[in-house]
């Protein structure tokens, strides 16, 4: 994996569990932090406001946070680079992302959760649970705040990062933040909570004053997580996809987003890149379409609306018509029956060697009788005792031709 860091520098991760950065200028390596992670290294991810870089490995549960401005001394300390790290997921991390615009760190994991973070304090801001298998690939969309994701099933969901961080509620509403919700466009909605508040004023002004040098507090607690525990840790909310894009027949392993374009392109291990409308596009017919009255659940087909409860769970058209099939690569078979299997195969094979050789001696064996006269004799009898009363047993045969 590779990421800019500015220009003419770079650094890349990889396998080996190192990460190298290079001067673009003198083509050649300016640093390297030797045994980075335990494991090989899949993602790496730049942060340009506070000069980091945030890397992620197979099989470990964290993040690790390295300093990536210079400069750089051959004679490091071990781990010297080392910011922090990224810690809370219950199993493997799959995806580590930079919100440049909301300025935190966006991870995905196995445990089925992303998690927010907090670049300075190093820890979470909000958990969220999410539907869906392991995640492939995850990009942010800038222009339209979503998070993109794709996951095992094959298919891409587009996550609000408002709803996410809490900022929306599920109506896609923005909470405390000067925009009525639908209650409120309702008639007599508006005086009633004015009245709420001239009351609630009033209560105020007749509640007695707070003793000298205690200033009274007027915030209320927070409320406890929804989801008291799930996959061994504390979950906020479940983040629900506003769309899912289905198409692909393989696993997804990018996702570019081109805001000039407002399109999405998602490419997979079935050899396919396919383009996908942002929500902002104004060709999207689906994002602009309202539902008809009365039936509130009509929405247009595609993408939008999915329901991941529904019986086709979001199929697409082109998923009907070519039914998907489980690739080789991701099949877990039975250890047990793969051994069965194989030792019958060896079985078979010993068998038939065995028939072939009976076969090959039996002829080897006629011919050297039919070498004499008194052997074709034989032969001839051997053939008519065959013929008239089907196979002689082999014991009796030889005493008969012993006897004469």
């Amino acid at each position: 994996v590779v990421a800019e860091l500015w220009d003419h520098a770079l650094a890349s991760a990889g396998a080996d569990r190192t990460i190298r950065f290079w001067d673009l200028q003198t083509r050649r390596e300016a640093h390297c932090i030797p045994d980075a992670h335990e494991n090989a290294v899949h993602s790496l991810e730049r942060c340009a406001l506070r000069e980091e870089i945030a890397t992620a490995a197979r099989g470990e549960d964290r993040v690790k946070i390295w300093r990536a401005s210079g400069p750089y001394y051959p004679d490091e300390e071990e781990g010297a680079r080392l910011v922090g790290e990224l810690t809370g997921h219950a199993e493997a991390v799959t995806a580590v992302k930079w919100c440049e615009w909301r300025e935190l760190w966006v991870t995905a994991s196995n445990d089925r959760t992303f998690r927010l973070w907090c670049p300075r304090a190093l820890e979470t801001t909000r958990c969220l649970k999410f539907r869906g298998d392991s995640i492939t690939a995850m990009a942010l969309d800038a222009s339209n705040g979503k998070v993109l994701a794709a996951m095992t099933d094959r298919k891409v969901r587009v996550f609000d990062l408002a709803r996410m961080e809490g900022r929306k509620d599920k109506h896609g509403n923005w909470i405390d933040d000067g925009v009525k919700g639908d209650d409120e466009l309702d008639g007599g909605e508006g005086d009633q909570d004015a009245e709420g508040e001239m009351k609630a004023t009033e209560a105020e002004e007749d509640a007695p004053a707070a003793p000298e040098g205690k200033e009274q507090s007027k915030v209320e607690e927070p409320p406890a997580p929804r989801v008291p525990n799930f996959a061994g840790a504390r979950v906020d909310d479940d983040a629900e996809a506003d769309h899912i894009f289905c198409g692909h027949v393989d696993l997804i392993r990018a996702i570019v987003c081109a805001p000039g374009k407002e399109q999405y392109m998602t490419a997979g291990c079935d050899g396919d890149v396919r383009v996908w409308l942002a929500p902002n596009n104004p060709n999207r017919t689906s994002s602009n379409v309202t539902p008809p009255t009365g039936d509130s659940d009509a929405v247009e087909p595609g993408s939008e609306g999915v329901d991941e409860d529904s019986t086709d769970g979001g199929v697409g058209e082109f998923e009907r018509k070519n039914p998907l099939v489980v690739p080789r690569s991701i099949r877990a078979p039975d250890p047990a029956a793969k051994m069965i299997a194989r030792q019958l195969e060896e079985r078979e094979r010993m068998d038939a060697e065995e028939a072939e050789r009976s076969a090959r001696a039996a002829e080897e064996r006629r011919e050297r009788e039919m070498s004499t006269r008194v052997g074709r004799m034989l032969c001839g009898l051997q053939d008519e005792l065959m013929g008239r009363g089907g196979e002689v047993e082999p014991g009796k045969e030889k005493v008969r031709a012993g006897g004469r």
